[in-house]
Order: structure tokens, then sequence, then C-alpha cells
């Protein structure tokens, strides 16, 4: 019988040659190192331990992150069933809260100076300004 890596594989962020996975079902964050196919839990401990707790990776909760987006050496998760989206430090192993009152937020991209997420259940796309954290709603109506 073959092991799963992964339970729910979702959202995808490349840094080097490691691919980050979010893995929503188990609440988890992967990393698969591609040279050594090898894959490390950094957050996460099983289908039924969640929650929402900042801090360092081995501490931290999460529930049901569903996007992951890389940008300066810093993983963005939208953590989705929390309603929040949190930035995973690579160099410090430490997870925070940058963004939150989100209703179910699903994808995340950072593109020219700005996260972009999509705040699923109030049918929204938001745009962050990482240098200031002043947010907007994008008005996407034609």
């Amino acid at each position: 019988m073959r092991q799963r890596a992964v339970n729910q594989p979702s959202g995808l962020a490349m840094v080097d040659r490691t691919l980050y996975v979010a893995d929503p079902e188990a609440s988890a964050i992967r990393a698969l190192d591609l040279d050594k196919a090898s894959v490390t839990t950094l957050i996460g401990r099983g289908l039924f331990e969640f929650g929402d707790e900042d801090g360092d990776f081995d501490e931290a909760f999460l529930q049901h992150p569903m996007g992951i987006t890389a940008h300066a050496g810093k993983l963005y998760v939208a953590d989705t069933y929390n309603g929040k989206i949190k930035v995973m430090d690579l160099a410090k192993e430490r997870i925070k809260t940058v963004v939150a009152g989100l209703e179910e937020p699903n994808g995340v991209l950072v593109h020219q100076g700005y996260l972009w997420i999509t705040n699923t259940n109030a049918h929204e796309l938001w745009k962050v300004n990482l240098e200031t954290w002043e947010r907007e709603v994008v008005d996407v109506r034609q």
C-alpha cells in the first residue's frame, strides 16, 4: 500500500527547488523538496487537528488553508476557515496573521507590490498594499 504525503492538495507555490502545497483537509502546509523527492510538513498535525494559532511553525494551527503564494522568502496563506491571510516567514519558521475579517478567502497572489485575495463567500476581490497594508475591495462589476 502506498503512503500518501498529502490529503487534499490545493494551492501551490514554488521557491527555488521547493514546492509548497496547501493541504486543506489536514489543515497543513507541506514542502516538497524536488531534488531529494521528500515531503516535510511545516504546519499541521493531522486530519482532525486544526485551529487558529500564530507563532512558531511547530506550535501553529491553521484551519483548511486553500491558497498559497510565495514572495520575497515568505509564503502568504489563505487560512480559509479562519477567514484570514497569514504570512509564513521561512527563515524564522514563524507564521502571523496579516489580514483578518475575510469570508473564506481562497486564492492569493502577489503582483506589483500588492497581495491579491479572493474573498470567496463575500464575492469580492481584495487588493492589499504590502508596504502600508492598506486594503481595498476591487470593483469587478461590468
